[in-house]
């Protein structure tokens, strides 16, 4: 049953307007698969590379953290020149 308003055919303008957003969905929907297999390198690309300087870092940092932290020297006399300089005083 087709409804008419002022000779228009209203079913018929629902099914083309229905069809024209069908095709331009499947485009946009082409075109985006298009650049996403286009860009698929360059995004493996980026991953590898942030995963060599994640484990850069991870290996890294952890060692010269460690080689920071731990004095390869006696700290006796530093620490008798600081008792002569500060005296007791305890820093918070």
């Amino acid at each position: 049953m087709s409804s008419r308003l002022q000779g228009i055919d209203l079913d018929a303008v629902l099914k083309d307007g229905l069809n024209n957003h069908v095709t331009n969905a499947i485009a946009s929907l082409s075109d985006a698969e298009r650049t996403y297999h286009q860009n698929r390198p360059l995004k493996w690309a980026v991953f590898a590379g942030f995963l060599v300087a994640g484990i850069v870092f991870g290996i890294e940092v952890p060692k010269i953290t460690n080689m920071l932290g731990a004095s390869k020297y006696s700290r006796k006399s530093l620490d008798n020149i600081m008792h002569t300089l500060l005296g007791a005083y305890k820093f918070p």
